[in-house]
């Protein structure tokens, strides 16, 4: 084997290649612990992806629901100038898919219809104002410009002259009060209310 001469330094005992190899060295619990800590953040980041992956389709969801609702719902306009009333029927209707507005008397009502095009108007025939519900309601059914809505009249005028002023002004129904949720639901469904989206 040949010698190398003395004063010769060899690479290997120098204290560079000293350090070089024990950072070479494999560290059996140094490398468990990173292999535990790759699978924790392995973990944590998939947590955290499908934490935001459902998040996103909830909201989706509630998005799709809100759109459907708005296509499919009928929009129904209460003009009725007693609060109390008012909140009743929407409570009685909000279950369904109704689309709900509100108007206090007969000016906002036409308003709102202008604004809104509803297919069905609940209509009060006394209101303070300018107008009465049978003026409103015969402004609604000579002017096709206001989307022809179709209307039931609720009054405590149960006369049969009553009754007659109503359909002569154009009513499609006349419901005296004080009615129950089953007669309103029902008056309502009989009429055949067209949806947003067919009109």
């Amino acid at each position: 084997m040949r010698q190398r001469p003395p004063g010769v330094f060899h690479p290997r005992n120098s204290p560079c290649s000293a350090i070089s190899r024990t950072k070479r060295a494999v560290n059996p619990n140094a490398l468990a612990t990173s292999r535990v800590e790759h699978s924790v953040g392995n973990e944590i980041t998939g947590s955290f992806f499908m934490r935001e992956f459902y998040h996103f389709n909830y909201k989706y969801l509630l998005y799709l629901k809100k759109l459907i609702f708005k296509l499919m719902s009928k929009r129904i306009l209460i003009v009725e100038d007693h609060a109390d009333i008012r909140k009743l029927i929407r409570m009685t209707l909000e279950f369904e898919y109704y689309d709900i507005h509100e108007a206090a008397n007969a000016q906002e009502g036409l308003d709102a219809i202008r604004r809104l095009h509803p297919q069905l108007v609940l209509l009060d025939i006394m209101m303070p104002g300018e107008m009465d519900g049978l003026d409103l309601c015969q402004m609604v059914k000579n002017d096709p410009s206001l989307g022809l809505p179709q209307v039931v009249l609720l009054t405590a005028r149960g006369q049969d002259k009553d009754i007659e002023a109503g359909m002569n002004a154009g009513a499609d129904a006349y419901l005296l009060k004080p009615f129950s949720p089953l007669q309103l639901i029902t008056t309502i469904d009989s009429l055949g209310i067209q949806t947003t989206e067919t009109q």
